[in-house]
């Protein structure tokens, strides 16, 4: 199987940023609710696959407030082909974000909650790295700790040499560091040094890294 084809599109002065090929869309992040409607009608352009996975760099909601959105219009990657409908933040597309942007959108039991249930993520991970394979090209995404917050992470696809870098990278602002949700200026700066690091080519591997930035309200 061949790899996945990257989406890298700019629309109202917004990157939007994903994959897609035989086994459907991974989308990384899902922009403003405001979006929705335009981000799936540029999806339905490219392809007619379903949404399977949604990526979440961060708690930001310019990252995350699509997401209800985008996962009622996806289908589980297990799911059947005729699997559209769907009851619960259980079903649609996979969102798969670190543990604490989890813990962000979330409250504890007894609390408000400062999002709605169905834009959080359903597939979280605790430590450094999760791995994916998806549509022939297998892909990390890197928590970066104390970054512009505590959840942000990097998407990196090796085959591709591609990097979505969330709010770690921007070409028109300096780097957004929330300290109130556990983001230092160090962690920025291991976040790019990081960066830095994955763009050095492997033995006999044209490392031609491209880093797509991410984006602020």
């Amino acid at each position: 199987m061949s790899a996945g084809q990257h989406i890298y599109a700019r629309q109202r002065e917004r990157k939007h940023h994903g994959q897609l090929g035989s086994q459907g869309i991974l989308v990384v992040d899902s922009q403003p609710a405001s979006l929705s409607t335009q981000v799936l009608e540029a999806l339905a352009k490219l392809s007619a696959k379903p949404i399977r996975y949604l990526i979440n760099t961060s708690a930001d909601p310019a990252h995350t407030g699509g997401n209800d959105a985008l996962r009622r219009a996806g289908v589980q990657v297990f799911a059947g082909p005729g699997a559209r409908a769907i009851s619960d933040a259980a079903d649609g597309a996979a969102i798969i974000a670190h543990e604490n942007v989890l813990n962000r959108m979330s409250a504890p039991t007894g609390s408000q909650s400062p999002t709605t249930p169905g834009n959080w993520p359903t597939d979280t991970f605790s430590g450094e790295v999760k791995e994916l394979f998806f549509n022939g090209e297998s892909l990390k995404v890197l928590h970066q700790p104390a970054a512009s917050s505590d959840g942000d992470s990097l998407v990196y696809f090796r085959r591709s040499d591609v990097i979505s870098a969330g709010n770690l990278f921007s070409t028109v602002s300096y780097p957004v560091i929330d300290s109130e949700k556990g983001g230092s200026f160090q962690g920025v700066i291991d976040g790019l040094n990081r960066m830095l690091d994955l763009a050095v080519p492997e033995h006999e591997h044209d490392s031609q890294l491209s880093r797509i930035p991410g984006f602020r309200r």
